[in-house]
């Protein structure tokens, strides 16, 4: 082959050099970033021509909330008697038979006779008050002040969304207003798998419509500040007049779900191999890289102050003179 052959183009090669960036977020600086939702890191060196990005693993903290003040999910109203009352749960991950017994408290407080209980054939809560004459509501068409409960004025109207919107939906309601009816209904009044009734004959009773459920933010959405390359849909408000969705190009790096783990106290996922970004052209230099983790709706996970660790893989294209192809190093 004649290689001064001035109509033979010479061809760059490269090999894809593979670093693998470990972070944790203890290691931030916390004046500038008091929580571990949201950071920035210098790198330990400049990562030159950076052809990809994948997340390789993440260990999360295992207690993460699903009711709380920050999520807009502890409270509802009851109105009895002619007086209106919020109810407000405590902080907590709730499991249904311990939210079961934290709304029985909350109802017995203002009212000694009322009972709280949980199906479970059907996933469903069921409230009771044995006197016939004393009806009672639930408002979940009355929205309730949350102005004061975001972190850092990072504001989200959970209440706005058509699902995920609140303690009522967790228990199975709608957004309207409920009413309490006396029934006798032994479908109603006895569990197909309980040999007593969970409350009176002829009693005040409301049933949640729909089943519950305690898990609505089990996926937590990893953003790379100028890094991201997945497209996500927003969240369809039901105040939305359009037909169709909006959506964000490059919103998230990563979406990952958060599952609990009985052994420890973090939960780890890793093998994410769609968790990954492409450059086309490669990324000239990259010193140091933002995170945040967040729900779907844009709201910032709450770590309660729990520290996460993940390791991220950063691709580099160096020069290789002597080879034609793009490799990557060999595995054992």
């Amino acid at each position: 082959m004649n290689h001064n052959n001035p109509l033979i183009k010479s061809k760059h090669n490269f090999v894809l050099d593979r670093k693998v960036l470990l972070i944790d977020s203890d290691d931030r600086d916390i004046e500038r970033w008091p929580h571990s939702t949201e950071f920035e890191i210098r790198c330990p060196q400049i990562y030159n021509n950076v052809e990809s990005i994948k997340l390789v693993n993440i260990m999360l903290p295992n207690f993460l909330y699903n009711i709380s003040e920050y999520l807009q999910t502890n409270k509802m109203i009851l109105e009895i008697s002619g007086a209106t009352h919020t109810i407000v749960i405590q902080d907590g991950y709730y499991k249904h038979s311990q939210l079961m017994v934290a709304l029985q408290k909350k109802f017995r407080a203002i009212d000694p006779s009322f009972v709280v209980t949980f199906n479970e054939l059907n996933n469903k809560y069921y409230f009771g008050h044995p006197n016939q004459t004393k009806e009672f509501k639930f408002k979940f068409d009355k929205v309730i002040d949350f102005s004061n409960c975001n972190k850092d004025n990072y504001k989200v109207n959970v209440y706005s969304q058509h699902s995920e919107w609140g303690l009522g939906y967790i228990l199975g309601f709608d957004k309207t207003t409920y009413v309490s009816k006396v029934t006798s209904d032994a479908n109603i009044l006895s569990f197909a798998d309980k040999i007593t009734n969970w409350t009176d004959i002829s009693s005040n009773v409301l049933v949640s419509q729909n089943p519950s459920n305690l898990e609505d933010n089990v996926f937590i959405y990893i953003e790379l500040d100028k890094y991201n390359k997945s497209d996500e849909l927003k969240p369809y408000l039901y105040y939305n007049n359009s037909n169709t969705n909006s959506g964000i190009i490059n919103g998230a790096f990563a979406k990952i779900p958060h599952t609990l783990s009985l052994n420890n106290n973090c939960t780890v996922n890793d093998g994410y191999l769609e968790n990954v970004s492409y450059f086309q052209p490669p990324i000239d230099k990259i010193a140091k890289i933002k995170l945040k983790f967040r729900h779907h709706n844009g709201m910032l996970v709450d770590f309660n102050n729990f520290n996460i660790s993940l390791s991220l893989e950063i691709n580099q294209l160096r020069n290789e003179m002597n080879n034609y192809e793009v490799r990557t190093p060999f595995k054992i």
